[in-house]
């Protein structure tokens, strides 16, 4: 027997069958997940700023090179002394080197002016030692120290004298420097520090030289 569904039931099945349809079609919403970019900005090295080279200071023993580099060409010369003068109302510095080596035994810092009479330039000793404690040797060695506040029966001018020892002077000058004011011989490498004047009268040269010497 055919069995018959009558029409007024189609509707409803035909309408459930489109909706069954339909929602089983629809896909379920796709997730997006939204990873945050972080941009890092890369910093370019600083560049370091290249300090101004300092001329390196000379020092008893050393050539007449190195006092070119850090003071010029001198402006006067007479034999193996060489001078710094820029004006004949300043301070001025004195050098004189060895022979063969060519290297300074004695260096001098004159503060009397060259136009007026001695004692109008004299400085403090505390002026006169920034000046010359820069020329000593760096392995310099105190040996003695001695003073004067006035000249002496046997004509020594008053001032300060410092006596030191410095192993690397001995290579740098002919062992025929390293003498006493009397002309003996004195250990090589010893040399003489003197401020020449008193904290009353103030101090008008300071040296530095190879030996042992008390200027009269």
């Amino acid at each position: 027997m055919r069995s018959i569904i009558h029409t007024r039931f189609m509707l409803p099945l035909l309408l459930a069958a489109v909706l069954f349809t339909s929602c089983s079609d629809q896909k379920s919403p796709a997730t997006t997940i939204i990873t945050p970019t972080i941009q890092s900005k890369v910093l370019a090295p600083t560049s370091l700023l290249s300090p101004t080279p300092i001329p390196q200071l000379p020092i008893l023993g050393d050539n007449l090179a190195a006092f070119e580099q850090a003071y010029g060409k001198p402006s006067d010369t007479l034999g193996y002394s060489y001078m710094w003068i820029t004006s004949p109302n300043d301070p001025y510095l004195e050098m004189s080197t060895d022979q063969p080596n060519g290297n300074a035994y004695e260096i001098t810092q004159h503060y009397y002016l060259l136009k007026n009479p001695i004692g109008q330039g004299n400085v403090s000793l505390g002026v006169a030692q920034a000046a010359c404690e820069k020329y000593k040797p760096k392995d310099s060695q105190l040996i003695s120290k001695t003073i004067h506040t006035q000249r002496d029966q046997g004509g020594l001018a008053p001032g300060i004298q410092y006596i030191y020892r410095s192993t690397t002077l001995i290579d740098k000058l002919s062992p025929g420097y390293f003498v006493a004011d009397d002309g003996s011989q004195v250990a090589p490498g010893t040399y003489t520090l003197f401020y020449l004047g008193t904290d009353a009268t103030g101090y008008e040269q300071c040296f530095l030289q190879a030996g042992v010497n008390w200027p009269s």
